[in-house]
């Protein structure tokens, strides 16, 4: 009877332990779960800068139905695999790491195949994504963020300086993703001229969900720099996450004179 106790000890213990190192029955496993997410935010981005040709929930569900297909899963298993990395957040940063490595495969090869070389573009490279013609990713910064009163701060920025790359009339698209986010986002783009003069856009807005704030600039002025933040202070035992940030540039389009509009300018002579 000892002995047998003590073979079901030692059963028990390795199969804690191999718990604590793979994932459970329903879950989808680390690898296949990065796979799947890279793929659906490839697709986000496309969806999102070609909204001309996904102008339903119809057609955007078919193309998020043909990711799972391809990827041999269901819409139960997915959600119970977020829901199961959700809650073991350590293992949710090793698959979002592998998403990182994923993309930046895809980039290095995509520039590969255009003949595009690592240039000295401020690093940038390693972070942008070719979506649609000359549509690519410049965020300079990680993907994601846990938001709490334990972070060193509530704040993200970015500046980007002119390169070759720049165009008058460019369109940068600054967006996001919130989860257990109840307070309130806060985004803002200005751009600087070499005038002096500066525009900005800002958007706030509280709740889950997507966020997005958008600015086109003067296609009769030369910029020197687009800069901007991302704000979100965190109440007291809060914690949310921001993910799939993103600064879409796309060159000077029909959305450029709707979106000028709204944007407020600046002048280091005048003023507002």
């Amino acid at each position: 009877m000892k002995r047998l106790i003590h073979i079901v000890v030692i059963v028990a213990g390795a199969c804690v332990l191999w718990a604590c190192s793979s994932t459970p029955s329903g879950v989808l496993s680390k690898e296949k779960m990065a796979q799947l997410l890279a793929d659906l935010y490839i697709a986000e981005t496309v969806v999102d800068q070609s909204r001309g040709s996904y102008t339903t929930d119809s057609s955007k569900k078919v193309l998020k139905q043909s990711i799972f297909l391809r990827h041999n899963v269901t819409a139960e298993q997915v959600d119970t695999s977020l829901r199961w990395y959700g809650y073991n957040m350590d293992k949710y940063v090793e698959v979002h790491d592998r998403v990182i490595e994923i993309l930046e495969k895809d980039i290095e090869e995509a520039q590969a195949n255009a003949g595009a070389g690592r240039g000295s573009d401020n690093g940038l490279n390693a972070t942008r994504y070719v979506v649609d013609g000359d549509s690519v990713d410049v965020w300079p910064d990680i993907h994601w963020r846990r938001m709490s009163r334990m972070s060193p701060s509530d704040i993200m920025t970015f500046a980007l300086t002119t390169d070759q790359h720049w165009e008058r009339g460019d369109i940068y698209d600054l967006s996001a993703r919130m989860t257990d986010a109840p307070g309130m986002l806060e985004m803002t783009i200005v751009v600087e001229y070499q005038d002096g003069s500066k525009e900005y856009s800002t958007f706030q807005q509280g709740g889950d969900g997507w966020k997005r704030v958008s600015l086109a600039l003067n296609p009769d002025k030369s910029a020197s720099g687009v800069y901007g933040t991302i704000t979100y202070a965190p109440a007291e035992k809060e914690e949310a996450f921001i993910d799939s940030i993103s600064l879409v540039r796309t060159r000077n389009d029909s959305r450029s004179r709707s979106i000028r509009a709204s944007q407020k300018s600046l002048s280091n002579r005048y003023g507002r």
